[in-house]
């Protein structure tokens, strides 16, 4: 129901399935919720001595999460997952292959662009919700 002036309307049901399409893009609360997730990853690998390069960085094979240097010198391409603790999949389950493999791939393009000579890896950040706030994060390296 809609309000204009002081009448209440009542949509149509056909209105209503018309309204209520499948989106493919995320949503808004999808990406307040991950990005509240990457500020929280992000506040703790600063506090153990990481060096955050770029965070949301779009490279040809889309976008990364966090680049980092951590605390042995190694750059870090850090993808960011959030799961409920109730969830039956971990955030490691929810990296696919394809996923993997356009990570691995914007990895080696920051290497190569910022003529990186030291040591590279992909690492995998698993945030587990509650509600809408994360509690913790478990850290998966070389992935």
């Amino acid at each position: 129901m809609f309000q204009t002036g002081m009448r209440f309307h009542r949509l149509p049901v056909f209105l209503f399935f018309l309204s209520a399409t499948v989106s493919t893009s995320p949503s808004a609360s999808t990406i307040s919720i991950g990005q509240i997730c990457e500020t929280f990853v992000a506040e703790d690998i600063l506090e153990r001595g990481w060096r955050i390069l770029s965070r949301n960085l779009r490279t040809p094979y889309g976008e990364v999460d966090i680049v980092a240097i951590d605390e042995s010198g190694d750059l870090i391409v850090l993808e960011v997952k959030a799961r409920s603790p109730l969830s039956w999949a971990t955030g490691a389950d929810a990296l696919r292959p394809q996923q993997q493999e356009r990570l691995l791939r914007a990895l080696a393009w920051c290497g190569q662009n910022w003529n990186w000579a030291g040591a590279m890896r992909l690492d995998l950040a698993s945030v587990v919700l509650i509600g809408d706030q994360p509690t913790r994060w478990e850290h998966f390296c070389d992935i």
